[in-house]
């Protein structure tokens, strides 16, 4: 009957349908039944095969192991040996941080004896990563007790792929866990990592460096405290990217002394603390520096010094849009904490004026210099006698034609004519209308909501109004998101591709997703946006015919790649054959042949992208820079700056210089203004800039050389005779009234240096 039971327990054991709650139980019987000694290997046994059936181990199994080990005058070292067959199985890595940490006991207590722990139970532990809700801190704490580390440090294990290898193996699967409500959640690493990295420092010193930011999820982060003590005892970290896990300064093990200290780490340390207090993004949830949350540490001290001393240099002389940028920015960080230890910044402050940033962005160039007539009429006549405001204004695409449209009128236009214009009537209550104009009729669309279904009717039949998908309703050329305006008109100017089919004049199906477009003029290409996720909607080849997507690829300009160590932002990635009206165009072309190769790092933020130009230019720019989704390089009139234009609400033109930021300005049915506030009324999406021509080059070239001196008395004036008066040979009157428009913009940053100066003052 005896050998029954334990048969039957063992084979319930092994095929996994042994539950831990009749463990205590079974226990029970084995004592009362068996002896001392053969009840304890009897455990040791079953133990071992429900491992074997996939269970794992329960908390207490070490426990239970020792008061039978106990009761039969057994030693530890057998609970060992089961505890070593126990974890050898791979339920063994499901095993809890209770079940370790009561583990730790006998091997404690046996290598404490002076008895060292078999090998082959040794390499168990060492290649275990335990999964599940841990950071690892159980196991490794068992890896010390049990003389693992020890071992790993003298040569006598040797971890799969190397020591190096097995720390990067250790952040890897702890980086990150799951959090309670679904996705993963970032975790700080377990002190004893750090006493594991001291023990192991010789071995790591003498291998390949290790990769702290990965994980097993798309996420990247890194410990600053592991960072910091890898840094003190020379042990070479991998390059990567991710933000930085920092503990609260009263829970923290190390000063990060050393890690605040590292030209490169010490940048990303005070960054990860500013971004941590302040909530980061658009929205300040709070005042403060990295000081604020990391006091003591004089190293970090001048982190934030830098910080301070660059925002008060871009307010100097950056470019303007930095300027109010930093200005902003300065009014976040200088909270009490920081100015109790930056007690220079005040003073500093009360010396500023940003006429220097004012006459860098006027020598740089200035975007009211770029009009194009047709557009600038357009919207002078729908919004005459102040019937709207330029900002209400929509654009549709139908390249290279485009229609401008306010709730009443519509007119369409290309380089060099206007097209056609029709009045046009939508519901009070809709919102703003998209309009195209295809083969001699307007495509008019609305939505009674925002993120609603559409309805539509051609302007030749107006009575006849059809229902609309959403996604037939064309994404909203303009939103920071959306298209850059490539939409092209077939080749017999007679449709519209939406990049799977052709809409024609009369049909009622609206605008599909791929509003993306690639074109050389004889063949097109088409995607949908953010598709990342999904290559079926990635870029390919369709037929100019029908519209029917083809295979995956993209145009020859492309080929061989993004440069090494970067991936194509698809969204951003243009070519088109420009009308020959454009052939003069700011963003530039090779043979007629216009478009951008846009690359970044990654697609997360942040991240550093290349952009290049058909005519081989070229340009740099980074998040830090303050750029979103670069999409081509401008150049302006008359000697001004090259650099990377970017984002569509609002615009932004960094000078390729040095990246700073000169301007912004804001794109059409623009929720969000730039400083300049319409400055030469709102600009057109980013496939028409090619359309833009400089307005008048005599005063282009007066901009450009502006020193502080003449800023300064701009500032003073802010109105366009006085432009005139100081600049005479500005004579166009938007551009004097844009370079009017700069001065007030930065005299209204003149006016909030003086009030923060008074502010941190007291």
């Amino acid at each position: 009957m005896t050998d029954a039971v334990l048969d039957e327990a063992r084979k319930r054991a092994r095929a996994g349908r042994f539950p831990g709650k009749e463990i205590a139980g079974h226990v029970r019987w084995l004592r009362a039944e068996l002896g001392a000694l053969e009840a304890y290997a009897e455990f040791g046994e079953f133990s071992v095969a429900r491992a074997q059936g996939g269970a794992a181990p329960p908390p207490d199994l070490a426990r239970r192991l020792r008061t039978l080990g106990k009761a039969a005058g057994a030693g530890v070292g057998e609970d060992i040996r089961v505890l070593g067959r126990v974890l050898g199985e791979r339920s063994g890595r499901e095993a809890s941080d209770g079940f370790f940490d009561e583990a730790v006991k006998p091997f404690a207590a046996y290598v404490k004896d002076g008895q060292a722990v078999e090998q082959a139970v040794l390499e168990r532990l060492v290649g275990l990563f335990p999964e599940g809700a841990t950071d690892g801190g159980a196991w490794l704490r068992l890896l010390l007790a049990a003389g693992a580390v020890d071992a790993v440090a003298e040569g006598r294990v040797v971890p799969v792929g190397g020591v190096a290898g097995w720390v990067s193996s250790y952040t890897k699967q702890y980086n990150y866990t799951r959090a309670s409500g679904g996705g993963v959640t970032r975790q700080p690493l377990p002190g004893e990592l750090l006493d594991v990295v001291r023990a192991l420092a010789p071995r790591l010193r003498a291998e390949k460096p290790v990769v702290l930011h990965e994980s097993r999820y798309t996420y990247a982060s890194r410990d600053a405290q592991l960072m910091d003590i890898c840094l003190e005892l020379d042990i070479r970290i991998a390059e990567g990217f991710g933000t930085l896990k920092i503990p609260a300064q009263a829970d923290a093990r190390r000063d990060l002394r050393l890690l605040a200290a590292h030209p490169v780490y010490g940048r990303r340390l005070e960054a990860d603390l500013y971004e941590r207090v302040s909530g980061g993004g658009s929205f300040r949830r709070h005042s403060g520096s990295a000081l604020t949350l990391w006091q003591g540490t004089p190293e970090l001290d001048e982190r934030v010094a830098e910080r301070v001393r660059g925002h008060l240099a871009d307010i100097r002389g950056g470019g303007l849009a930095r300027a109010g940028d930093s200005l902003t920015e300065l009014g976040h960080l200088l909270d009490e904490a920081t100015l109790a230890v930056l007690d220079w910044a005040p003073e500093e402050l009360a010396r500023l004026s940003p006429a220097g940033a004012l006459a860098r962005t006027l020598r740089g160039g200035l975007p009211c210099e770029l009009g194009w007539p047709e557009l600038d009429e357009a919207v002078a006549e729908l919004c005459a006698d102040g019937a709207c405001e330029p900002r209400e204004l929509t654009v549709g695409a139908v390249w290279p034609g485009l229609t401008v449209a306010s709730r009443t009128r519509a007119i369409a236009i290309e380089p060099g004519r206007r097209v056609a214009e029709s009045a046009i009537e939508i519901p009070e209550d809709a919102q703003p209308p998209t309009v195209r104009y295809i083969d001699g009729a307007f495509l008019v669309s609305w939505r009674e909501e925002e993120y609603g279904p559409g309805t539509g009717y051609w302007s030749d039949a107006p009575e006849e109004t059809f229902a609309l998908s959403r996604s037939d309703h064309g994404d909203a050329i303009g939103s920071l998101y959306g298209p850059l305006g490539y939409q092209f008109a077939t080749i017999d100017g007679a449709g519209l591709f939406d990049g799977t089919r052709v809409l024609r004049r009369g049909e009622r199906y609206g605008l599909g997703g791929f509003a993306q477009q690639l074109s050389d003029g004889q063949r097109f290409w088409s995607s949908e946006l953010h598709h990342e996720r999904n290559a079926d909607k990635g870029w390919a080849e369709f037929d100019p015919d029908t519209g029917e997507r083809g295979e995956p690829g993209l145009p020859d300009f492309f080929a061989g790649g993004p440069p090494a160590g970067h991936i194509w932002d698809s969204d951003r990635l243009s070519l088109a054959r420009l009308p020959e009206a454009a052939h003069g165009s700011p963003l530039g072309h090779r043979d007629g042949l216009a478009g951008f190769r846009v690359s970044c790092t990654r697609v997360q933020v942040p991240c550093a992208y290349t952009v290049e130009g058909t005519d081989g230019r070229r340009a740099e720019a980074a998040t830090a820079d303050g750029v979103l989704r670069p999409w081509g390089v401008l150049r302006m009139p008359e000697g001004g700056a090259q650099g990377v234009v970017a984002d569509f609400r609002p615009i932004s033109f960094c000078d390729g210089e040095d990246r700073s930021r000169l301007w912004s300005v804001p794109g059409f049915a623009s929720a969000r203004r730039g400083p300049f506030a319409l400055l030469g009324g709102p600009m057109p999406p980013p496939a028409y800039w090619h359309f833009l021509r400089p307005r008048d080059a005599a005063s282009s070239r007066a901009l450009r050389g502006v020193d502080e001196a003449r800023a300064e008395a701009l500032m003073a004036a802010g109105t366009a005779d006085a432009v005139r008066e100081l600049l005479p040979d500005v004579r166009d009157p938007r551009i004097a009234e844009g370079v009017a428009e700069a001065a007030r913009v930065a005299a209204g940053f003149l006016r909030g240096v003086r009030e923060l100066a008074e502010k941190v003052s007291r």
